[in-house]
């Protein structure tokens, strides 16, 4: 059976820091075939949290529901630093992995990831995914919330398609 990782970064990590542990981190993981990708935010169940030695936070989730398999296999390679590759999961799954851990600083997040994209996100993609999980969380109102979120954020950049089916 394949282990299913999910590296994600705690957002009060310092970023160079965090890379440079994300990396070694990656080299490990790809040396045992694990699947992986790194992402924004930390899912409220199934989570290892690390820190390292200079006090970097680094949360570790193990992919549980086929969500997080999915997003796993829609991540790609990303320099976000010049010598730094890391795995990341798509603009439109960590619209989800955020809008599910539904923390305040989860929906500025998410505005900025609109902002961001400036319309190219698909959105019955991230309805479809944040459907099925809120209903296993049993919270509705994270539709509602991302809902308010896109449409504030397109008073901004303009409209976009991101109706609700």
């Amino acid at each position: 059976m394949d282990r299913l990782i999910a590296l994600v970064a705690s957002s009060d990590a310092r970023v160079n820091t965090l890379f440079q542990a994300g990396a070694r981190v990656q080299e490990r993981f790809e040396r045992h075939g694990w699947k992986f990708c790194f992402v924004g935010l930390a899912l409220r169940t199934r989570v290892l949290l690390l820190r390292t030695p200079d006090g970097c936070g680094i949360d570790v989730a193990l992919g549980a529901m086929p969500f997080a398999s999915s997003a796993i296999e829609r991540s790609s390679n990303a320099e976000l630093v010049p010598g730094a590759t890391l795995r990341a999961c798509s603009a439109e799954d960590l619209i989800v992995h955020k809008a599910f851990a539904a923390r305040p600083q989860d929906w500025v997040d998410i505005g900025g990831v609109i902002l961001k994209q400036r319309g190219l996100l698909h959105w019955p993609q991230i309805w479809s995914n944040l459907g099925e999980l809120a209903e296993l969380k049993e919270a509705p109102e994270l539709l509602v919330e991302l809902d308010r979120v896109a449409t504030r954020t397109e008073s901004v950049v303009g409209p976009f398609p991101h109706a609700r089916p």
